[in-house]
């Protein structure tokens, strides 16, 4: 076992998207993990594959430990170009390999960012079906609309 087989599963499947998008909005991030996250915990008795809470905020929905992932995988693994977006350059870093992440969690991963549009860094319909989901549409702001085993 290496040591970036011990990696938080979000930091797991941030590296996961950002090898695959190349480039993605914080926001559509967000978005795109509350999604699957959302998917994937109907499968595993409501928890949350990537081990955080996802609260109801006036841009839609955050991930509780986002921010901070995206602070410590800065300069070593991605480059955040500003707060809004952030990309890879895989001339700069080197793209370690991505272990241990629940196959079922990355095929549910994998059909949302081909639903959504990912090659194109085009997420409009992404933002219309989180804020058509019922768990956000009747929440209210501050409201944890999933959360992991832990968290709870």
């Amino acid at each position: 076992m290496s040591f970036y087989d011990d990696q938080p599963n979000l930091y797991k499947i941030v590296k996961y998207i950002v090898n695959n998008c190349e480039k993605i909005s914080t926001r559509n991030l967000h978005y795109l993990l509350f999604i699957s996250d959302l998917e994937y915990s109907t499968l595993d008795n409501g928890n949350s594959y990537t081990e955080g809470k996802y609260i109801r905020c006036d841009n839609g929905v955050i991930h509780n430990r986002l921010n901070s992932c995206l602070a410590y995988m800065d300069g070593i693994e991605i480059i955040v170009e500003d707060t809004a977006c952030f990309n890879v350059s895989s001339k700069l870093y080197t793209r370690w390999p991505i272990n241990n992440v629940d196959k079922k969690f990355i095929e549910i991963l994998n059909n949302n960012m081909l639903k959504f549009g990912y090659k194109r860094n085009n997420f409009p319909i992404l933002k219309h079906a989180i804020y058509n989901l019922s768990c956000v549409s009747h929440s209210n702001l501050g409201d944890i609309l999933l959360s992991d085993r832990l968290s709870k």
